[in-house]
């Protein structure tokens, strides 16, 4: 699945296909989510998003100083997933981060997650979170 994964500084014109990625986050409403999203934005993150045929199917959001990144709210839309779109986003972060001067990333992550971020190259530093070095 031939997903395009860019970087975003404003999602307003996305929100309403923001919603439908989001609709299902473990927790949280897509609404929640995307207020989220939209503060983190206001203090200097990135958000990423993954487009398949013109739709977005996939977004997280990316903080921290800029050598050392966190990835969070890392969703796919469920008529998408299983389909590596996770993975595709996951790496490409990790290969524009580095473009920006980033040396490690880090992520929570539990269950299935761990298997697939540890063949990315991440490993465990704390119950639940996941680093990599870039």
């Amino acid at each position: 699945m031939p997903v395009i994964v860019e970087p975003r500084y404003d999602v307003a014109d996305l929100e309403t296909d923001l919603a439908r990625v989001y609709a299902d986050f473990p927790g949280r409403s897509p609404e929640d989510c995307l207020a989220a999203i939209r503060a983190t934005l206001r203090d200097g993150g990135v958000f990423y998003t993954g487009t398949f045929n013109g739709k977005q199917v996939a977004g997280a959001v990316v903080s921290g100083p800029a050598d050392a990144r966190r990835i969070q709210l890392v969703a796919v839309r469920a008529a998408t997933r299983g389909r590596g779109v996770a993975v595709r986003l996951i790496d490409e972060i990790g290969r524009l981060e580095k473009l920006t001067g980033a040396r490690e990333l880090t992520i929570a992550a539990e269950g299935e997650a761990v298997p697939v971020l540890t063949r990315l190259g991440f490993a465990p530093v704390s119950p639940g979170l996941l680093r990599k070095q870039l």
